[in-house]
């Protein structure tokens, strides 16, 4: 493993430290980082092997997202003259989608494959014998994908409160119609009574689809659209030969657990000089998150979690 900040594998990125508070961020501390490009599923389990010597002049460190890690739990840690910072652990999960979709429903419980059959039946509404489910893949699809997604992102949480709606910068738009040019590219829209419900984009590379963007209407969100339309793009990529890995991405959560074929422990590692700013930076950033847990710990006793949650993704 090389840290040359010209190596392939390597990209440079100005990257935040945020604050989680619910379903909110905030940044603490933006850093100058080479983050590494490679899959996760091709890195080995070594920290040893997956830290370099030396750090590259001009940057404040490394960020290795996803890196494979079953050892034991730690935060922070020193690593020669590095600071190891490992603020997530979780298990990142996919689906295999080079066997048959048959299959793959068939390793569900019968409860579950009623209730998600159930949840399609009642999005598709009465009389209608599917949902109006879009798969779009060429160029002028994508453009079409991205008319009609762009305003449906603008009204989900995943954009209000997290800034993690579908972007439209020249540069997303320059890399989805360049992806889509060499069939790299895949978009997915639920629609409900003629109009988008929900969306997902997902670029693919080297056979691997990454759960990207997505959001649904929360007007609908009593109808399930993100599980109705997770339940339809998997039986798309089932049948797509350019897709062998549907990757869920970072973190966790009962849909991917639920979707998943497979999971695997990894943690988002930060290789970082030990400068006053990093030190400052993680404190900060690790005080406010244990005091959240406790908070979030405390409302869950009372049984308010859910409904805390709830009401800040709708008052956002």
């Amino acid at each position: 493993m090389t840290a040359d900040p010209l190596a392939a594998g390597w990209s440079r990125k100005t990257l935040p430290l945020r604050i989680s508070v619910g379903d909110r961020y905030v940044t603490v501390l933006r850093l100058a980082l080479l983050v590494r490009d490679t899959h996760f599923t091709a890195l080995g389990d070594d920290l040893e092997a997956a830290v370099p010597p030396a750090l590259p002049a001009g940057v404040d460190g490394l960020m290795i997202p996803s890196q494979p890690y079953s050892g034991d739990a730690f935060r922070i840690r020193r690593h020669g003259r590095h600071l190891l910072y490992a603020p997530r652990r979780y298990l990142r999960h996919w689906v295999d989608t080079t066997g048959s979709h048959d299959a793959y429903v068939a390793a569900f419980s019968g409860k579950t494959r009623s209730t998600l059959r159930r949840k399609v039946r009642k999005f598709a509404g009465d009389g209608a014998e599917a949902c109006d489910f879009r798969v779009y893949r060429t160029a002028a699809e994508l453009a079409e994908f991205h008319r009609l997604a762009r305003p449906l992102s603008a009204s989900t949480y995943q954009e209000r409160l997290m800034d993690a709606g579908l972007p439209d910068s020249p540069d997303f738009l320059r890399d989805m119609a360049a992806r889509a040019e060499r069939n790299a590219a895949r978009g997915y829209l639920l629609f409900r009574d003629g109009q988008p419900a929900a969306y997902t984009y997902c670029p693919v590379d080297d056979g691997i689809a990454l759960y990207a963007y997505t959001g649904y209407d929360p007007a609908l969100a009593a109808l399930s659209p993100g599980t109705v339309l997770q339940w339809l793009l998997l039986e798309d990529q089932f049948a797509d030969p350019a897709v062998r890995v549907f990757d869920f991405t970072q973190g966790e959560g009962p849909h991917k657990e639920l979707f998943s074929t497979a999971s695997r422990e990894c943690i988002d590692l930060y290789v970082l000089r030990p400068t006053l700013r990093a030190w400052r930076g993680i404190a900060l950033q690790t005080a406010v998150e244990q005091a959240v847990q406790r908070v979030g710990d405390g409302l869950d006793a009372l049984g308010l979690k859910a409904r805390v949650r709830r009401l800040m993704r709708g008052t956002a």
